[in-house]
């Protein structure tokens, strides 16, 4: 009997529990959408993939790297790791659809970012949504034709979908490789996790179900 007395009262306590969760205002929460930093934000300092304006003698060069959200977020922002190699490191990036396996032209979200000669990790304000299971493109390209910047490598590696190509309009040269260092940032939407009222029905059937044990 004492043992069907402290089972029935931990089940209240955690239904009661529940129903505390979901009488507390529910308000976005920040997330990580995607990232390919190691522990501490950790990524190489050397190595990379160029993103070299026209006017360079390695010639025009574009990057992207695929991700692919766990669930549903609204953007907030975006962090790379990169490095000025010669110009003024100025560097566009863009959130882009997939489009049969390489990076579409239906932007989500973009931003400017301008890299110093030292290895560091620059962000911008990001908007727009991406939904889970779905494969989307950060893209980086340059913008001024003197500029050449080193989207640095993760560390230790990730794996993935890498995209390359020498012209604006030209086709998009894919890989499977080491990813460039970046974070996609967001806010969780509210249809991908429990809502409130999901929380106390639930919290209400243990309820009826630990009075019914103790009417027993």
């Amino acid at each position: 009997m004492k043992t069907t007395h402290f089972s029935t009262t931990r089940g209240l306590v955690a239904a009661l529990s529940l129903l505390a969760i979901g009488a507390l205002p529910q308000s976005a929460r920040a997330d990580v959408v995607y990232s390919t930093f190691g522990p501490g934000n950790s990524f190489s300092g050397s190595s990379g993939y160029d993103i070299n304006g026209s006017g360079i003698f390695l010639g025009y060069r574009e990057q992207a790297m695929r991700f692919t959200p766990s669930s549903s977020f609204t953007l907030t922002s975006v962090d790379v790791g990169g490095v000025t190699f010669m110009g003024g490191g100025t560097t566009n990036f863009q959130v882009v659809n997939d489009a049969s396996g390489r990076p579409g032209s239906t932007v989500i979200a973009s931003g400017t970012i301008t890299f110093t000669g030292t290895a560091s990790i620059k962000s911008f304000v990001a908007s727009g949504a991406v939904n889970a299971g779905t494969n989307y493109w950060l893209t980086g390209s340059p913008v001024s034709s003197d500029s050449s910047v080193l989207w640095l490598h993760s560390t230790p590696v990730v794996n993935g979908m890498v995209a390359s190509r020498s012209s604006t309009v030209g086709v998009w040269s894919i890989s499977s490789g080491t990813q460039s260092a970046f974070r996609i940032n967001g806010t969780l939407l509210s249809g991908s996790a429990p809502e409130p009222g999901t929380l106390a029905l639930l919290a209400l059937g243990m309820v009826g179900g630990v009075v019914a044990r103790r009417r027993k």
